[in-house]
């Protein structure tokens, strides 16, 4: 194919064959995350495997338009066809969600760089999510368990009013 968009080069074309193996790989790789989801049945105590997963959609609080973006735990969801809820937990608190020390190591490149864009002014009232994940297939479970999320975090923060 060739060509740009919005100023980045397109990836080159796959053959039907590369396409093809990439299906299988996704297969593959989701057959993989279905056989651990379901092995998780022998932690639960109750013979049944976790309903939900309960997790961060990212390790940041929102992008900023000019940020670089990464997809975390909600590309997972999108590949494996789980569905999921993500929904406001707080914002962003300058006075709380301060940086209180100068790192100088970093888990990877993203690491640093998240870091280092990360200024509580900048992101003062940006909202801070949680993502609920449910098995594929089980969209109004998952959102039936959102709203028991979120109906518990209203309710707590109710009490502490």
């Amino acid at each position: 194919l060739g060509g740009v968009f919005k100023g980045k080069p397109l990836p080159p074309a796959l053959s039907t064959y590369e396409f093809w193996q990439l299906c299988a790989a996704r297969r593959d790789y989701i057959g993989l995350q279905l056989a651990a989801w379901e092995q998780t049945r022998n932690e639960t105590g109750t013979g049944r495997p976790v309903d939900a997963l309960l997790c961060p959609p990212a390790v940041y609080p929102s992008f900023r338009h000019d940020d670089q973006q990464d997809i975390f735990h909600t590309g997972l969801c999108n590949l494996c066809d789980w569905p999921t809820a993500v929904f406001p937990v707080t914002k962003v608190d300058p006075a709380l969600d301060t940086v209180t020390s100068k790192r100088t190591e970093f888990l990877s490149e993203f690491d640093r760089i998240n870091y280092e864009r990360y200024d509580p002014e900048v992101y003062r009232d940006v909202p801070i999510a949680m993502q609920l994940i449910g098995r594929k297939g089980e969209d109004e479970a998952v959102i039936r368990m959102m709203e028991i999320a979120v109906e518990a975090l209203n309710s707590s923060t109710a009490a502490e009013q």
